[in-house]
């Protein structure tokens, strides 16, 4: 995934935004965190330095989203790419 920030970025699309504000929302909701430093807003967001922590841990656990096959991620991953 991405290990920079959206700043500087040209347009990009429309599914990466909404990918980005989701993740932004699970940031602020403390489930994910970002282990560059707190994002403001989703230019600061950096896909490929983001953590499940707290909370999100246990709930990864208790869904079982570890079992996920990783092919079934690939979509969403290359949105963040």
């Amino acid at each position: 995934m991405r290990v920079a920030d959206y700043h500087g970025q040209g347009r990009v699309s429309f599914a990466t935004v909404a990918v980005l504000h989701e993740t932004l929302n699970l940031v602020r909701t403390s489930l994910v965190v970002q282990t560059t430093g707190e994002p403001v807003v989703l230019r600061d967001l950096t896909p490929g330095r983001l953590a499940v922590a707290g909370m999100g841990a246990l709930l990864v656990k208790l869904m079982g989203l570890g079992q996920i096959d990783p092919a079934e991620c690939d979509t969403l991953a290359a949105l963040l790419r």
